[in-house]
């Protein structure tokens, strides 16, 4: 591949990225971009989780956010 092709690619695969931190799912704390990763949603800026147990509601946040056992 020639490096002006390279130089295209690792602009278009920015350009999905941005569009999708833009456009995809948000914290609910921080309305950060939500990344997805080891079967969980989480926040890169504030640190939130959205790990819950199947059939649990809300959101579940280490330390006993929504969703967590009182």
């Amino acid at each position: 591949m020639s490096p002006t092709a390279m130089r295209a690619q690792e602009l278009l695969t920015a350009r999905r990225l941005r569009r999708f931190a833009m456009h995809g799912p948000r914290c609910p704390d921080c309305s950060g971009p939500l990344v997805f990763g080891e079967g969980c949603h989480a926040c890169p800026v504030c640190g939130f989780s959205g790990c819950a147990p199947q059939g649990a509601e809300g959101w579940d946040r280490a330390g006993g956010g929504r969703g967590a056992a009182a």
